[in-house]
């Protein structure tokens, strides 16, 4: 190997190196500001009294979106998506892959979709989440029905 081919391939080294800390970057300020953002929401929940709920705010999480005072934002973003009234949940069929490299795990994905024309969607790779999502999207559904003033 020459010098140059040398100089080359640790230059191409050193640029991969940078890319992957460029992502684990944008990971972990991604990451942080998540965790940011549910601080707040306890802060902010245990500053109002607690407010009991009869069920955990993390079927929200499953469908991708957070809702507050009849409005949708995105749940890892925080943008906002639209009101509630209108806005539909659904849930593509649950199926695992054939042959013995695809692994055994089911796979799925919902979506929730607004007035606006945006959609979120959210994938579920095992079968408690793909079980759960499947009441989450019931709920949501009542939640917009109910906020839309429909029966």
């Amino acid at each position: 190997m020459s010098v140059t081919q040398g100089l080359a391939a640790r230059l191409r080294a050193a640029r991969e190196t940078s890319r992957r800390n460029r992502d684990i970057d944008r990971q972990t300020r991604a990451d942080c500001a998540r965790h940011g953002q549910e601080a707040e929401r306890r802060a902010r929940l245990a500053r109002e009294g607690g407010e009991q709920r009869a069920y955990p705010e993390d079927w929200q999480q499953r469908l991708g979106i957070q809702v507050r005072g009849g409005q949708a934002w995105e749940w890892s973003s925080g943008k906002h998506l639209g009101p509630l009234a209108g806005a539909r949940a659904g849930m593509t069929a649950a199926f695992r892959r054939a042959g013995p490299a695809a692994g055994s795990r089911a796979k799925a994905s919902t979506h929730v979709s607004f007035t606006s024309g945006v959609v979120v969607i959210t994938s579920l790779d095992n079968s408690r989440a793909i079980t759960q999502a499947q009441t989450d999207v019931v709920r949501f559904n009542a939640l917009a029905a109910d906020r839309a003033g429909t029966p």
